[in-house]
This record gives C-alpha cells, structure tokens and sequence, in this order.
C-alpha cells in the first residue's frame, strides 16, 4: 500500500511568527484537477493557499513595519518624583546616565575632617556605654532592615530617653574611592531625629541635630517613607546613632545601605 506524502507551505502570520501547514488534499485545485499553482504573497515570496486573502508580510515588509510602528508610537517609560507623583513619558536619551549622577553626587549630609566635633567632645562619655546595642556591620551595597526603635535600646538625653538606632558601618575597602556613603530610609509616621556619627571606639566625631528627611509618600509600588543620603569622607567612621526627638505612636522600621566607593563586583 502506498501513502500520499503530506505537502507542507510555510508562511508568516501578520505578527511575525513563522508556520508549517500542511495543504489539504480536498482543495478546489485537487477537485478540478487542476495543477496547484498556490500565488505567492503580495509583496512576499511565502505562499497561502487558494481562497485565502489574508495580505500575509515578508520579513523584509515586517522589519519596516516594526520600525515604522517604533516611530509613530515611540516607547514611553514610567517613573516616580520626589513627591511620588507616576510620570509616563517617552524615554529621553541620556536619562540612565542623569540618574546615575544624581544618585552618586546628591548627598543631604557630608561629614569630612574639618567639620568633626571638638576634641572635648570627641573625648566625652557619649556613646561608648551603647556597644552591646549596636547591630552587627553591614554589607557593602545590600540594605538591612533595623526593627522599630522601641524594641531597642533607649538613647538617654537629659530631656528623657528616646527611641534610636544603633547602625555600625564597615570601614573602607583597600580599592576604593575614599569616599563612602550611606543611605537612610525610614518607613512609618513621619519623625524628626538626630544623628551622631562615631568611630570605632564609638567616640562622637560627628553630630546634626536635624537630620534631613524628605518624605516620600504612598505610591503604586512603595509605601511612604522618609530618605536621607550621607556622604561620608571621614575615614575614622565606624558607626552612627540616630535617635528620635520625640516618642513615637506607629511600628516602624529603618533601611540602610551603605558603599565604600569600591565596584559591587
């Protein structure tokens, strides 16, 4: 017994996929006897089968029409400003390198040598009596979340204890920059703090009084939060406190992220 082979025609759809079909053996052609003769596409070489109008594109007619469609409708991207506006625009050149640079030379706070405390103050009993509240050191480039203040160790003023952080930061690597900066984002009501910063025997060579805090509010992929950038070009350090002006009334809780000026890699 002898089997008919099956015939099969490829051909690309108006999306651009490529198909095997196989061509029915009750086509009209077949009927009349007619020999098949199956037309190419208008303005291609992929054949369809008798009957079929369908205007099918050649690969060549689908580029141009994937870069005609690019021009008439240009990509748009979404992001978020400071106020947590969402923005839809079309992607300006240039815009990756923009952000990169704001993020690496925006800083709300510099702490450099001839801005540290006096030397009486340096040599005071600070902070030192607050070692065992201090969390283990971060990893370079990788947040880490702090719990809220209130489960922590009080941070004690004449003015009465206040709820603090107690962050230790890694020093700076051998191949790096010299500077290193840190980020600060805290979730949860809105607050007013203090920050000291410290060195590694937890001496204070650094205080602000106000730390400065722009509030982000509740968008579509984050929920509201306060942020703070530190540039930190004072080699010495090693830790910082960062204690509330007043008691807090909600749970909340504290980001941070720090770099030493080395590549992530």
């Amino acid at each position: 017994m002898v089997y008919a082979e099956d015939e099969y025609y490829t051909w690309v759809d108006a999306e651009g996929r490529v198909h095997n079909s196989v061509v029915p053996k009750n086509s009209s052609t077949e009927k009349s006897g007619v020999k098949k003769n199956i037309p190419p596409v208008i303005g291609g070489d992929i054949p369809k089968l008798p009957g079929d109008d369908t205007q099918y594109l050649s690969e060549d007619e689908f580029k141009a029409q994937q870069k005609q469609d690019l021009e008439d409708k240009p990509p748009f991207y979404i992001w978020v400003d400071e106020a947590g506006i969402v923005h839809t625009e079309m992607h300006p050149e240039g815009l990756e390198e923009e952000v990169v640079q704001n993020f690496t030379e925006s800083h709300d706070h510099i702490f450099a040598p001839p801005f540290r405390l006096s030397e009486m103050v340096q040599n005071g009993a600070c902070c030192d009596m607050y070692e065992q509240a201090f969390i283990d050191a971060l990893t370079p480039f990788r947040s880490r979340m702090y719990p809220d203040p209130d489960l922590l160790m009080p941070f004690a003023l004449k003015q009465g204890d206040r709820p603090a952080w107690y962050v230790r930061i890694g020093g700076a690597g051998k191949k790096t920059s010299g500077q290193r900066f840190l980020v600060l984002r805290v979730r949860g009501e809105p607050i007013e703090a203090s920050i000291i910063a410290l060195n590694g025997e937890l001496k204070p060579l650094y205080f602000d009084n106000k730390l400065s805090l722009h509030q982000y509010p509740e968008n579509w992929h984050s929920v509201a939060y306060q942020e703070t950038r530190i540039l930190l070009e004072d080699a010495e350090i090693a830790a910082i406190i960062i204690y509330l002006n007043s008691a807090i009334t909600k749970t909340m809780s504290l980001e941070v992220k720090w770099a030493d000026g080395t590549s992530p890699d």
